[in-house]
């Protein structure tokens, strides 16, 4: 059947939205969804750390880091791992990810027999990246200490998206602040899909806020 209106706004989630335009456009063969990988680690305590919430950028690799109190967080994620409390009252724990632009993505495309096919990133590249860039900005960085980083896999509380993020100017994998489609003026992304950085933090309140925003 089709369906006619003079606006269309895809909220489909990032990998039907995904679908949706590999479906409905030639020009577009595949389709990247960047996936923040978040992580955790040991920071050192010292007063460097007045804020509990930071990012930091070293050698073009950019990471955003939430600290908690390793009492608050222990219970709930490392018990398991460390059973040792007390050697750990020195440290903060840092929740940490990595700017999508620096992250994995997943390939979507479709095959020869019209079927979508759906490609995962190299793992250990990720955490190739993030323990040698911790390795470098510790040996150079006298206040800040990151030890131990602990990856979380694929999937595990993981939000994807950026595949075609908001930009003033409008191009084939930028959308514009409205979430129009590039040339497909009656087309608008309303999902994370449009998301020039998506946190490890629930997004779905964003995301509806988006949703309000660009239809006033």
């Amino acid at each position: 059947f089709t369906l006619r209106y003079k606006k269309i706004y895809l909220s489909s989630g990032p990998f039907n939205t995904a679908k949706i335009i590999l479906n409905s456009f030639e020009e577009y063969k595949m389709i990247k969804l960047y996936e923040t990988r978040h992580f955790y680690c040991l920071i050192k305590k010292n007063d460097t750390y007045k804020d509990q919430y930071f990012k930091f950028n070293y050698n073009n690799v950019e990471f955003y880091c939430q600290l908690y109190n390793f009492n608050k967080i222990f219970n709930i994620f490392f018990k398991k791992k460390f059973k040792n409390f007390n050697l750990f009252n020195g440290y903060y724990i840092g929740q940490c990810y990595l700017n999508v632009k620096n992250s994995g993505y997943i390939k979507v495309k479709k095959d020869k027999n019209n079927k979508f096919l759906i490609k995962g990133f190299n793992d250990n590249f990720i955490k190739s990246k993030i323990k040698s860039t911790f390795k470098k900005f510790n040996n150079k960085n006298s206040n800040i200490k990151f030890y131990f980083p602990i990856l979380n896999t694929p999937g595990a509380s993981n939000h994807i998206g950026s595949s075609f993020p908001m930009s003033k100017k409008s191009t084939k994998w930028n959308t514009r602040l409205n979430g129009q489609l590039s040339k497909y003026k009656d087309i608008h992304l309303s999902d994370s899909s449009v998301l020039n950085q998506i946190d490890i933090q629930p997004i779905t309140l964003f995301t509806i806020f988006n949703i309000l925003r660009m239809n006033n």
